[in-house]
């Protein structure tokens, strides 16, 4: 460290991040509606600004920079960026300075444990308005030539990749080589990310490296001097990351390639750790926040494993040739990334440290290929037809590789979400173990072979620790719409999993809330009647290939089964999942928890599905909730009738809040210390109603709301309890 002070300087302006920039990641959210209102606008704004990016995806998108927004003739400047979302389509230019008038809405900020998290997201990118239901008016069309010249052969290129192959492999092809993600199959992206080879679908560093490194050395072995081929190489790689989108990888890669191309030139010994150090600086000093962000986190510690592990690796290991070493370079990555993983996205397939040693060396072909093909084909289609044809076979074989893979039983792990004193564990026995290794006295080999493996392995189960004591229950943040998980005794239970203001519900939120707990098995999934507002999110876990599995789905005992009923209960047949109906009186007792159904009675008819909700009690020692899903009217009244709710620690109200739910006579029945209400923001049903606060305030009840406070957690080891809100502790 001492001989290399760039890396100190970049460990101390990280650590200089570290201390001031969380503080302000919080202050910048939410603070956008407030000044509106305070400067009397409405929903409704009026913008000016200037285009500099522009996307075609469901919608059209258009990003606006150096911003003012007018109101009532004044004009007063915006610094964040925003983006503007249109049905139609619309000619603009990079450079063009527009007027925009539309309702304007905050990055949506994560509810869940989990949820990716727009706003911190949109932050990192200096964006902080979103503006919907737009009108457009072009005020000046003058452009920046050079920027509209990229992004022309940018779609030119895109079109003509598109011409000269299947739409799947044009699409893959559009994401790799040029960082247009907007077509790709959902299923294959997943397929990728779950071989763990996710990185050769974005512009990283691998793309800039390989490609500069490439044309570099094309122009020396055509003649040209170490001056003339840096300058051109350099060039051109600088345009090729602006034509992809300046992605945080790419521009590490690209700084690097620079640092390297002055060390050919001047006749430097070009210094991988430095250069690293270097690109950190400069990336970071332009935009503190991007250290937050996964791509980047991940983009550095890859490289890091390569300039610190990798090296000790290769001396250590004796064995030789060019697979070895392969699979060396890969381990070392893994081992720097592993936890970086975890963080981001909560599991891990170890088959991906062989899947990629396999496609790495098959990068350089497909990517000059497709390069080479999508230039050729603007200008004669049957060439680049011809040119392209390498990469239909590579990507046939990546796609078959990664399926083989995951066939593989226990190729995916689903870990869950280290906590930070696990990650800081896991990189301490990291730097240990690896001086250990690099000490020369032999006799330490040994030694350090057992710690090395033991402290890894012993850090790694440090990572995936998520057992707690005692009943932890969450009310999750899905819109409007249910989805309760909670466990105790070893098993998990999920009642309810829907939403109809949050489309794929399962897919965005409940599934990754999931797998950033660790679970990946459900033992229960309670659905407590078939409104979508309940039940769409558990659709999709039933019927898609999510990693989590259901030991049990328990359903309301009706009479009359509707079309989703029969879809749901065929859904899990085909998957082998066992359904169970439940009935008032019926139990499930896993030891020290006992849950027990209230509602519906037996023999049901269903015809009014809300009536006939479940309504489960879960019972921990002393602690006792009430899960109501949507029951009222007629199905209330039999439950205040049976007497069986009785007292409760904590209730779930009814219906989201309903004015007509959750009357006093069944309030002074159970007489709940907290009550949770689980409704979307700005709902068009006004829940929770008025009516309906007014009674848990007078019935003494704490009211925690998911719209207001995001995800609420309810944890108790049999006495009291202890309530936590997501957004508190976010």
């Amino acid at each position: 460290m001492g001989r290399r002070p760039l890396c100190l300087a970049a460990l101390l302006f990280v650590f200089w991040i570290l201390c001031t920039q969380v503080g302000n990641l919080e202050e910048k959210g939410g603070g956008l509606e407030a000044r509106l209102t305070e400067s009397g606008e409405s929903r409704r704004i009026r913008v000016r600004g200037e285009v500099y990016r522009q996307e075609k995806k469901k919608t059209n998108q258009i990003y606006l920079k150096n911003n003012s927004i007018l109101s009532k003739g004044n004009q007063e400047s915006f610094d964040s960026n925003i983006i503007i979302f249109l049905k139609e389509e619309i000619s603009l230019k990079i450079g063009n300075i527009v007027e925009v008038s539309g309702e304007w809405k905050e990055p949506e900020r994560a509810g869940n444990p989990g949820q990716f998290d727009m706003e911190k997201w949109y932050q990192s990118q200096k964006i902080g308005m979103l503006m919907m239901k737009c009108r457009i008016a072009l005020l000046d069309g003058k452009c920046s030539f050079w920027m509209q010249l990229i992004v022309d052969i940018r779609e030119r290129l895109k079109e003509s990749l598109y011409g000269i192959a299947e739409p799947k492999e044009a699409s893959l092809m559009c994401a790799m080589l040029l960082g247009d993600k907007n077509d790709l199959d959902e299923e294959v992206e997943k397929l990728y990310q779950d071989g763990g080879i996710s990185h050769i679908l974005a512009i990283s560093g691998l793309h800039i490296s390989m490609l500069g490194m490439l044309l570099f050395g094309l122009l020396r072995k055509l003649g040209l001097s170490m001056g003339a081929g840096g300058a051109i190489a350099g060039g051109v790689m600088g345009i090729y990351c602006m034509m992809t989108g300046l992605g945080v990888p790419a521009v590490r890669a690209f700084v690097m390639f620079l640092v390297y191309l002055g060390a050919q030139v001047f006749g430097r010994t070009y210094d991988l750790k430095n250069s690293l150090s270097l690109a950190v600086i400069l990336i970071l000093f332009q935009n503190p926040q991007l250290l937050f962000q996964g791509g980047f986190q991940l983009s550095v510690l890859a490289v890091a494993g390569l300039a610190y592990l990798y090296p000790v690796l290769k001396k250590r290991v004796k064995i030789k040739g060019k697979a070895a070493d392969g699979l060396l370079i890969s381990m070392s990555v893994q081992l720097m990334i592993f936890p970086c993983i975890l963080y981001h996205f909560y599991q891990f397939s170890w088959t991906g440290i062989f899947v990629n040693l396999l496609v790495l060396p098959l990068m350089s072909v497909l990517l000059l290929a497709g390069l080479a093909g999508s230039a050729l084909g603007i200008f004669v289609p049957a060439a680049g037809i011809l040119v392209f044809a390498p990469c239909h076979y590579i990507l046939w074989f990546v796609e078959r590789l990664c399926r083989l893979s995951l066939e593989i039983p226990g190729a995916e792990q689903i870990w869950g979400k280290p906590e930070a004193v696990s990650i800081f564990l896991y990189y301490g026995i990291l730097v240990l173990v690896f001086a250990a290794l690099q000490r020369r006295d032999k006799s330490k080999k040994i030694f350090g072979a057992v710690l090395y493996g033991c402290s890894l392995s012993a850090a790694a189960f440090g990572l995936s620790v998520h057992d707690r004591k005692g009943l932890e229950m969450v009310f999750l943040d899905v819109g409007q719409g249910d989805s309760i998980f909670w466990r105790a005794d070893g098993k998990n239970f999920l009642c309810d999993a829907g939403s109809s203001g949050v489309e794929q519900v399962g897919k965005y939120r409940i599934i990754p809330f999931l797998k950033c707990q660790g679970i990946s098995k459900l033992d229960y999934l309670f659905l407590s009647h078939m409104d979508g507002d309940h039940v769409n999110g558990a659709e999709e876990i039933l019927e898609g290939d999510t990693g989590i599995s259901v030991g049990c789905l328990v359903m309301p005992e009706i009479v009359k089964q509707d079309g989703r009923y029969c879809s749901v209960i065929a859904a899990a047949e085909k998957r082998g999942i066992p359904v169970v109906r439940f009935h008032e009186g019926m139990e499930i007792d896993t030891g020290k928890s006992r849950l027990e159904c209230l509602a519906p009675r037996e023999g049901a008819r269903g015809e009014d599905k809300n009536a006939d909700s479940l309504v489960l009690a879960v019972q921990y020692g002393e602690f006792r909730a009430l899960l109501t899903g949507d029951v009222e009217g007629e199905g209330e009244e039999r439950l205040i009738e049976s007497g069986r709710a009785g007292k409760v620690s904590v209730l779930k109200a009814a219906h989201h809040g309903s004015k007509n739910s959750t009357p006093d006579c069944f309030l002074r029945q159970t007489r709940p210390i907290v009550s949770i209400v689980s409704c979307g923001r700005e709902n068009p049903y006004g829940h929770p109603s008025p009516e309906l606060l007014q009674r848990l305030e007078a019935a003494g009840s704490v009211v925690y709301k998911t719209m207001e406070n995001g995800a609420v957690t309810v944890a108790s080891e049999g006495k009291g309890f202890e309530v936590r809100c997501f957004w508190d502790n976010f």
